[in-house]
């Protein structure tokens, strides 16, 4: 599968729509909101990461490879995460912010609810890979090679469910 994603705020994410807690304060700080992302994917219906440093969006070339092992690339990391109605939903951080704001915001958002990752229920391990160095990326409209690459194979052992901060960011 491939997707291309608008991404305005250097973040995005995998999550169990059907689980995931969205709605955090209607004024919340973005300590709190970090807090609640970092919660929830403990929870394992959450998977957040920032795109890269210094970047004020664009759209990011999502290649989705499921079942299979994947290669080991310089930049990665691996979490569990939770199926359920038989759907993961990439987002943008965008959705996830006004969902985080307002009770009446339900994820996926209807604008991109194309961004559908079909699997059968169950905790799979995703390895998301940064195809690409800080500072050497394109958002050249006919690019199709992948900035990310997500690996989603059900899951075979326990102990990846623990994260305390989201994968390559500096602040959180």
């Amino acid at each position: 599968m491939f997707f291309q994603i608008n991404d305005e705020d250097g973040f995005l994410a995998l999550l169990n729509s059907q689980q995931y807690c969205s709605f955090v304060d209607e004024d919340w700080s973005d300590e709190q909101l970090m807090q609640h992302f970092i919660t929830q994917m403990q929870q394992k219906n959450l998977l957040l990461w920032q795109t890269c440093d210094n970047v004020d969006g664009g759209f990011w070339n999502i290649e989705v490879i499921v079942g299979i092992e994947h290669p080991q690339y310089g930049q990665q990391f691996s979490h569990d995460i939770r199926v359920s109605q038989g759907r993961l939903d990439l987002c943008c951080y965008s959705d996830l912010t006004m969902a985080a704001q307002f009770e009446t915001i339900h994820l996926p958002v209807a604008q991109h609810e194309q961004y559908v990752i079909p699997l059968e229920n169950g905790l799979y391990t995703v390895t998301v890979c940064k195809c690409f160095e800080d500072g050497e990326y394109s958002f050249e409209p006919m690019d199709t090679d992948p900035h990310f690459k997500i690996y989603i194979a059900p899951q075979l052992l326990d102990g990846l469910s623990w994260i305390n901060k989201i994968p390559w960011s500096r602040y959180y």
